[in-house]
This record gives C-alpha cells, sequence and structure tokens, in this order.
C-alpha cells in the first residue's frame, strides 16, 4: 500500500494528546475535545483520516493511555473539586465560627459588663439600704411596714424607744393591736391597703408598759412597679410634747388675751392687707365697734378722711420701700367712732412676725380729756406768764419808782440824826437811829429787788461766751474783797459755753462774793473745776468755808432766805436765788454739796454746744488766776 504522504494540514488536524497537538501543531480545539472527554467526537475525527494502520494502533494505543490517563486526570480533578468544596466549606465553616466565636467573645464582654454593672448596682443597693436604714434609725417618729394582711415586716430604732418592745417582738405582730382603738387603726391599714392614704389622725399608742401615748397616725400604701399594692408604710408621731405646746399656747393666748382685754389702751392686730385679726375690749370701748363687727374688715374703716383714702397706699409703700412714717414711731391722728363722730387718739404701730406672716400691731389711746387738759394748761401757762410779766414789770417799776421817795426819807431821816442828835431824850435818839437803819434796809431791799427783776426781765439770748473771762472779770470787780480777805481763787481749764456774758460774770461773782463773806478761820481758797458729760458741762464752784448744813441745801436759792443775824454776816438773801435764775435762763441747774465746818461745792450745768466744738471753740489750757 503506497505511503500516503502526510501534510502540514493533516499534521494540523491530526487528533493527539496535548503533547502532540504541541509538537505537531494539532488543532487545540480537537485536543481540547480529547481532553475534556468529548471521545466520540475524537474518534469520528481519527476515523476521517486517513492513517495507516500502525498508525491507527499506535493512535488507538496512545488513545486509550490517553483515556485513561483522561480518566485519571477526571478522577483527580473531581477529587480536587471535592476538596476545594470541602476547603470551601470549611473555609465557610471557619468564618462562620469566626463569627460565632466574636459574638460569643462581644456576649461574654457584656456578660462581664453586665455583671460588673449589677455587682455595682447590688453595692450601690446595699449602701443605699444601709443608708436608708441609718436615716429611718435616726428619725424620732417610728416607721413601720406591714404587708396586705396588716402583719409588721419592718421597722426602725424609733420603735424600741417609743414602744418598748424590741423589733424582733414587733416582727410578725398585727399593727393595729398596738393602738388602744384597734379596730379603728385596721379600717386606718385596710384603707390605705386599698390605694387611699391616711393622713396625720389623731390615736393612743399603747406602750409594753401599758403607758397610753397620743400619737399622730399616716399611712401610705407601697405600690409595686408593676402597679399592685405590696403593703402599707405607717408613720407614728409621738405628739406628747406637741399637746403640751398646744396647751401652753392656748394658755399663753388665754392669758395674753386677758391681759389685752383689760388694758387700758386699745390693741388692733393687723395683717399685711390691712385686714384686722384681733380687737380688744378698750379698742371696743374707744371706737364703739364690737370685735365680731371689724375683725376680718379693713383697718380704714376707722379712719376719716384722708387718712382713710391713704392707707392702702401708704401700707403697699411700706412694704414695698420700708419707708416709716407711722410704723415704729409714736404719733397723734384722727380716728372715727361707729357713729360716725371723731376724735384725736395717740397711735403707735409695731412689726411682729407670725411664722412667716408679717402683722402690725397698733396701740391706740383716746387722748381727747388729754387733749382739753393740755388746753386748759396751756391756757393757764399762757395766764401765768402774762402774770409773771406783770409781776416782772411791777417789780421792776416798784423797786425803780420806791427809789425816790425812798431817797428822800433817807435824807432828812439822817438830818434828824445830825440836827438833833442829844437835843432830845436818848429814846429819840434811839427812835431816829432804828429809822435810819429801817431806810437804809429798805434802800438794800430795793436795789437787790430791783436786781433780781432785771436778771428776770433782761434780753434772753445767748452767744458763745468763755468762761475764763467771766471768772477773771468777777476777780476784778471783787479785788477789794479779795485783797482785804487775802482770798486765793484759782480755776482748772475752763470751756466756752452759750451763756449771757454780763449774767455769767455775776453769777461767778455771786459764789465768789458768798465764799468770802462765810469764810472760817483760814484764808479763803476757792478753786473752779469743771467736767464734761455727754451732753453737758459741770461746772464746780469749791470752798473751804464754814459749810451749810444738808436740811438748807434747797432752802439757800429762794429769794430773801437768810441763815444767819444780820449781825453776824451781812447781806439780803437773793445772791443765790439770782444765780438759780442765771443758770436756769442757760439751760442748766444749780445745786449744793457741802457739811458745816467743811466747805462747800456749787455746781452748775450748762448744754454743750456741739456747734461751738466744730467750731474749734473746746477747753484750753489757762493759766490760773
Amino acid at each position: 500500500m503506497p505511503t500516503r504522504v502526510r501534510t502540514s494540514r493533516d499534521l494540523r488536524t491530526r487528533p493527539t494528546t496535548s503533547a502532540d497537538a504541541a509538537s505537531r501543531r494539532v488543532p487545540m480545539k480537537t485536543a481540547r475535545n480529547i481532553r475534556r472527554g468529548h471521545l466520540i467526537k475524537g474518534i469520528r475525527e481519527i476515523n476521517r483520516i486517513d492513517w495507516d494502520p500502525l498508525e491507527k494502533l499506535v493512535a488507538d494505543g496512545q488513545r486509550v493511555a490517553e483515556f485513561q490517563r483522561f480518566n485519571r486526570e477526571n478522577q483527580f480533578f473531581d477529587y480536587l473539586s471535592r476538596v476545594e468544596g470541602l476547603l470551601r466549606e470549611v473555609r465557610v465553616r471557619e468564618q462562620e465560627m469566626q463569627r460565632t466565636n466574636e459574638e460569643l467573645l462581644a456576649i461574654n464582654e457584656e456578660l462581664q459588663s453586665t455583671t460588673a454593672e449589677l455587682k455595682t448596682t447590688t453595692e450601690e443597693l446595699e449602701q443605699s439600704n444601709a443608708y436608708r436604714k441609718r436615716l429611718t434609725d435616726l428619725l424620732p417618729d417610728l416607721l413601720v411596714t406591714v404587708d396586705v394582711g396588716g402583719r409588721i415586716t419592718e421597722t426602725n430604732k424609733a420603735a424600741e424607744r417609743i414602744s418598748g418592745y424590741s423589733i424582733a417582738e414587733l416582727m410578725s405582730r398585727r399593727l393595729q393591736d398596738l393602738f388602744a382603738e384597734s379596730e379603728r387603726a385596721a379600717l386606718f391599714i385596710q384603707q390605705a391597703a386599698s390605694g387611699t392614704d391616711v393622713a396625720s389622725y389623731e390615736l393612743e399608742f399603747v406602750t409594753k408598759a401599758g403607758k397610753r401615748i397620743p400619737v399622730s397616725f399616716t399611712a401610705v400604701s407601697l405600690v409595686e412597679p408593676e402597679g399592685g399594692i405590696r403593703g402599707v408604710l405607717g408613720i407614728i408621731r409621738d405628739i406628747t410634747d406637741q399637746r403640751l405646746a398646744q396647751e401652753t399656747l392656748r394658755y399663753s393666748e388665754a392669758r395674753l388675751r386677758a391681759a389685752m382685754d383689760n388694758m387700758a389702751d386699745g390693741v388692733i392686730i393687723i395683717d399685711s392687707s390691712g385686714i384686722m385679726n384681733s380687737f380688744n375690749l378698750a379698742a371696743e370701748e374707744i371706737f364703739g365697734y364690737e370685735a365680731a363687727e371689724v375683725v376680718g374688715q379693713n383697718l380704714k374703716m376707722l379712719m376719716p378722711e384722708p387718712y382713710h383714702s391713704n392707707y392702702d397706699a401708704y401700707i403697699a409703700n411700706y412694704l414695698k420701700t420700708g419707708e416709716r412714717k407711722m410704723i415704729g414711731i409714736g404719733r397723734e391722728v384722727i380716728g372715727r367712732r361707729k357713729n360716725g363722730s371723731t376724735f384725736p387718739l395717740e397711735l403707735a404701730v409695731g412689726e411682729i412676725y407670725v411664722g412667716n406672716e408679717h402683722m402690725f400691731i397698733g396701740v391706740v389711746r383716746d387722748i381727747t380729756e388729754r387733749r382739753k387738759e393740755q388746753e386748759e394748761l396751756a391756757r393757764q401757762a399762757e395766764a401765768l406768764r402774762r402774770s409773771n410779766e406783770q409781776l416782772e414789770q411791777f417789780a421792776y417799776v416798784a423797786s425803780h419808782d420806791l427809789q425816790e421817795p425812798l431817797r428822800i426819807v433817807t435824807v432828812y431821816t439822817k438830818l434828824l440824826a445830825e440836827r438833833y442828835k442829844g437835843r432830845l431824850d436818848s429814846d429819840a435818839d434811839e427812835f431816829i437811829q432804828f429809822a435810819v437803819g429801817g431806810v437804809d434796809h429798805m434802800r438794800n431791799l430795793i436795789n437787790d429787788l430791783l436786781l433780781y427783776s432785771r436778771v428776770i426781765s433782761q434780753d434772753r439770748s445767748l452767744k458763745a461766751t468763755p468762761c475764763q473771762t467771766a471768772v477773771e472779770q468777777a476777780m476784778a470787780n471783787l479785788q477789794m474783797a479779795i485783797e482785804e480777805s487775802a482770798a486765793q481763787i484759782t480755776f482748772d481749764p475752763l470751756p466756752v459755753i452759750n451763756g449771757n456774758p454780763t449774767q455769767l460774770v455775776q453769777l461767778f461773782q455771786n459764789l465768789f462774793s458768798n465764799a468770802i463773806k462765810f469764810r472760817g478761820q483760814e484764808k479763803p481758797r476757792i478753786h473752779i473745776s469743771v467736767r464734761k458729760s455727754l451732753n453737758e458741762w459741770t461746772s464746780i464752784v469749791k470752798d473751804n468755808g464754814i459749810g451749810i448744813a444738808p436740811e438748807y441745801h434747797n432752802r439757800i436759792f429762794q429769794i430773801f432766805q437768810r441763815l444767819h443775824g444780820k449781825t453776824e454776816y451781812p447781806g439780803m438773801g437773793i445772791g443765790l436765788a439770782i444765780c438759780k435764775q442765771i443758770v436756769e435762763r442757760m439751760g442748766g441747774r444749780i445745786w449744793l454739796e457741802s457739811e458745816m465746818g467743811k466747805g462747800a461745792a456749787f455746781m452748775f450745768t450748762v448744754p454743750v454746744d456741739e456747734q461751738l466744738q466744730m467750731k474749734g471753740r473746746v477747753p484750753r489750757p489757762l493759766s490760773k488766776g
């Protein structure tokens, strides 16, 4: 059989293995068909090629070997595919397990956090319960919880103190059995267990010793979060002290009411709106209203115009600004009685606080009679003033007008004494001497009376007067008497006062003259000191004279009052009366401290003038005279 020449096309289209396809350039499509198991299609293509038997046999062998290898490869790929499937499933399971593990870890962390929170909450709850227990044990009230059957489940320390039972003895007892009125207490407990609270009912609590204590009982239902009632909280408060305080308060109120009703002055209590809350018996008598008619009414019903219209605005302004026009300040106002008549009254208003309530208390006094008395006194004072002025004028005129006739009498009595002395009998000479002495005494009286009236009638205006200047002038006026008696006058620094310069000189001159006149065996020593109190100067003129008995200390300041005979000490007894007038005209007072044989200290006061102090006219060191 002739050998057929294979062309390149035959080599390209000849089916063989993948190696042949690569070496002989067999079409890849055919090789793929063989590799992928398209055997029938491959056989057909082989049969279509006209090969020789040997090649066919080789090709068949190769094909069988290739088929076996292909089967093994297919098995391998099948196993590999299964392994890959298993691996994919393992990876999926692994991912699922990883996710599950992560979820488990998250759950575990959450569980740990929840456990920690639960532990913290438990500790806080225990602390809260301990704090609540300590707090309830510190309360003075007996706190007790009971179940719906009324049996005690929990209580505080106050239960032991109030009841006398131990806490163990109280557990599981019925709460109602601790009250004297147990049925009433049971009713309150049942009412609270049904959802209706009971507040502050007064009962009697029976202690273990059998003692009954007044208590205030409050019962409150204990509600579960779901809404059900699990028991009752009872609050038992010992009100023994409260009862005692109420009794004391009632007693005090009764005493206050009795005191108010027995007061001569009217007492009215109002609130911050001006509404009257209390009206005592004296107020009823003053205004003509009964308390029931005015309590609850506005105070302005007791006021005439313009007080009636301005009252509400005044109260509102005071509460807003605190500006006082009447509160805390006594003043005279006009009141209106029930019959419409008006009358003068004295009103004093004060503030009081009753709890948080701002109230005012007014004390009123009908001063109708006092006003009449004041008017009468004013009329009498005016009449007395006119009478004194007339008397002063009469004294001045009388003493002045008597000077001329007295001078004539004096001249003629002296002429009689000179011309007829020795010519008549001895009785006539004695009578003439009595007449001359009487005339001289009358002249001295008239001069002193004239001097006294001048002190009263002179100008009352005062001005700044240095006391040192007045002292020095008085010493100059008495220079002769000072030298004759060898008197020594000294003084401390003296102030500037408000006074009359002339009269101040006369004051010191009279005091010096008295000290010199009523001296003892020693030479007269006179010292002037001064002291200042809050609102006055006190000057002290002290001497070492014979002194004055205490029973005469007031008498010597009266006009024409003498303690010694004319032959012992000359004078008319008017000098200290003039001193008293001068001091009183300056707004001061004069008095004496002395004992017989221990000298005398004349003291007088004058008001301190603050304006003089501000101007710098204050006591300054002065040299002694």
